[in-house]
């Protein structure tokens, strides 16, 4: 089954086949319930492609469903700012499952994201009966597996007629009863939405399909893919990233070939809020790789860099309590290698080893697959019959180096800079007023005298990291009042004093990191550190202030034993990295050009399909066309007055 969306390592199918077929002849068969054929959006194609299929046997599906009526109108409601649009959404939303809810008819409604679902979910718990309330379940990716899977049941049994879900209800789901699918707001693309309204009618005799559209509709799908989507500025932090580990390793042997974690890469790819559904920094760094390669082969022919995901078996490493400490290596010596000997007091935990997992698995777990064992393994499971589990404890090694001459330069640098940026933000604390990415560029530029897209870089990153931070102590604080609020509807943001909070921790922590018990100077630059990964809320604060760090160029770092795979990157040619990063400005990524334009082709056809409110006959028809390469004249003519403007 094709899912190149879904994960980038899809991509790397074909490589494999090919060497496979060097060995031995075996066929190829994909499937997919929703791919373009022909077309800007040529989906087929690009299968066919990446797995090297050779002349294909195709046979193409039928996507109309006769016994699926699709009714689209325009509300006829004004609204003005987005908390008036979103009361106006709300309401009809409640008059449509009451109305369901008399015929006893099974409904899903499908939301754009998580912070929707349960405003609305309160917004019926408000505005409606108890007994419509208690038929409303609710269904979205970051709930646990148990609540999941009873919402499931209840919807499916019938004791909760209404769902209402993100796509996360969709892959593996199959309810033959489903009387309506509704949807707040598109969540996606053109594909995404005939899936979703594909849930109703799996075995009646008719099913419907409903969208109320207004028009600042595809607000959330629009911030979804701005979210979701590898950003340029993203692709040259990653060369960048990349040249720094070249020049960390430029004394070693096969200084070329390099294993990188994720995690090292964390900061470019760190989230902006709980609500921000794609936490997969591995995954989002495969992405960005994937399409810095392509990007290149398209345009000479070769690419600079290759990239490449290495096996399951990554270095894991751990402290061992002193009191068994000697003991535990003597019996687990095979497995277990010195990295650091400690001898702190103030301790429980004693030296750092390396693990050989994979010679632990070979050697007594084959008959679990390696990443079961790893789950049961970080887990405790009693079945694995590991007495050391509880002696244990796993942690991540960082390499850090400064850059500056030892820890108080360094130190001294690091105030200095906060201090600088403290100022900067003062300025919007007592204005009071919205600002954005580009205000705080702007100012950044002034007083650093860098180039604007360092300052563009640099703001993303500081304004992410202080998000991140303020969500941290939401979680942990019972009266935290927020000092950052984000405003999609205006890509702006405001701030209030408690912004220095996160200043000053920046500064109290890059001290505390090096002076911590955990870390070993090495040399007067070079320092290693050890991070209990059992802290999760601790480990990603420390990411966010390694990240921030590397940002303003006062140090590097460099993590063994994340929870990731070890990518391979070798490095064909350092003097085309460099030409990106040295002209960011002006670097263009032909992929992901093509990514932003299949995204506007999308919501402009969804969107002359609503504003049209054409019939279920005509829908079908134009559905029909566009999954064939077919697109009207005017969704094209569209998307031309859009770039124009």
């Amino acid at each position: 089954t094709w899912g190149k969306a879904f994960r980038s390592d899809y991509w790397d199918l074909g490589s494999y086949l090919q060497k496979l077929r060097k060995e031995m002849k075996f066929p190829i068969a994909t499937f997919t319930a929703t791919a373009i054929y022909g077309g800007i959006e040529d989906m087929y194609g690009e299968t066919r492609d990446s797995l090297n299929m050779i002349n294909p046997i195709s046979y193409f599906g039928y996507v109309k469903r006769d016994d699926l009526e699709v009714r689209i109108q325009q509300a006829k409601i004004e609204q003005g700012s987005f908390n008036e649009y979103l009361m106006a959404k709300y309401t009809i939303l409640l008059k449509r499952i009451s109305m369901f809810l008399k015929k006893n008819q099974k409904t899903l409604i499908y939301f754009p994201m998580i912070r929707y679902i349960h405003d609305f979910h309160n917004f019926v718990k408000h505005n409606a009966m108890e007994d419509i309330y208690k038929q409303v379940a609710l269904y979205y990716g970051t709930m646990s597996k148990d609540e999941k899977h009873e919402n499931f049941l209840k919807f499916r049994q019938g004791d909760a007629k209404v769902m209402l879900a993100t796509k996360a209800f969709g892959m593996g789901i199959d309810i033959p009863d489903i009387n309506n699918v509704l949807h707040f707001a598109p969540t996606g693309n053109v594909c995404d939405y005939i899936q979703e309204i594909g849930r109703a009618a799996r075995n009646l005799d008719k099913g419907r399909a409903f969208f109320d559209y207004l028009s600042k509709d595809f607000v959330h799908v629009n911030r979804l893919h701005g979210i979701s989507t590898i950003k340029k500025q993203q692709l040259v932090q990653v060369l960048e990233k990349i040249v720094q580990i070249l020049d960390q390793n430029k004394d070693k042997d096969y200084a070329r070939n390099l294993l990188v974690n994720a995690e090292e890469f964390r900061y470019i790819f760190e989230k902006r809020s709980s609500t921000d559904q794609d936490g997969d920094i591995d995954n989002k760094l495969k992405t960005a790789l994937l399409i810095i390669e392509k990007d290149f082969i398209q345009k000479m022919g070769y690419s600079p860099i290759v990239a490449r995901p290495r096996s399951v078996f990554a270095r894991e490493y751990f402290m061992i309590q002193k009191d068994v400490e000697e003991k535990f290596v003597e019996q687990y010596k095979p497995y277990f290698n010195l990295v650091r000997k400690r001898t702190n007091e103030g301790n429980i935990y004693g030296s750092t080893y390396v693990l050989n997992m994979k010679q632990l698995w070979e050697d007594h777990y084959k008959k679990l697959s390696f990443p079961q064992f790893k789950y049961k393994f970080y887990n405790k499971a009693k079945d694995l019959e590991l007495p050391f589990l509880d002696y244990v404890l796993p942690v991540l090694l960082l390499e850090l180096e400064l850059k500056a001459e030892n820890i108080h330069d360094f130190l001294f640098k690091v105030d200095q800079t906060i201090d600088q940026i403290s100022n900067l933000f003062s300025e919007f604390i007592r204005d009071q007023k919205y600002f954005t990415l580009n205000d705080v560029s702007n100012r950044l530029q002034k007083i650093m005298r860098k180039s604007s897209y360092y300052c563009d870089s640099l703001a993303s990153i500081f304004m992410q990291s202080a998000q991140n931070y303020n969500r941290f102590l939401r979680k942990t604080k019972n009266f935290h009042s927020s000092f950052i609020k984000y405003y999609e509807e205006r890509e702006a943001y405001t701030i209030t004093s408690g912004f220095f909070q996160f200043t000053d921790w920046i500064k109290n922590e890059a001290k505390n990191l090096l002076y911590d018990t955990n870390t070993t100077k090495l040399e007067a630059k070079k320092y290693e550190a050890f991070l209990p990964k059992t802290n999760e809320n601790r480990t990603e604060k420390t990411f966010v202030l390694l990240g921030i760090l590397e940002a303003l160029g006062l140090l590097l770092y460099k993590v063994n034993g994340g929870n990731n795979p070890e990518i391979y990157i070798r490095i064909n040619s350092r003097l085309q990295l460099e030409r990106v990063i040295k002209n960011a400005v002006n670097y263009r990524n032909l992929i992901l050009e093509n990514v932003y334009n299949r995204h506007k082709i999308s919501v402009a056809m969804l969107t002359y399909l609503f504003e049209k409110e054409v019939k279920t006959e005509d829908f079908w028809e134009y559905i029909e066309d566009y999954f064939l390469g077919k697109i009207p004249d005017e969704v094209l003519a569209r998307v031309g007055r859009n770039e124009d403007n």
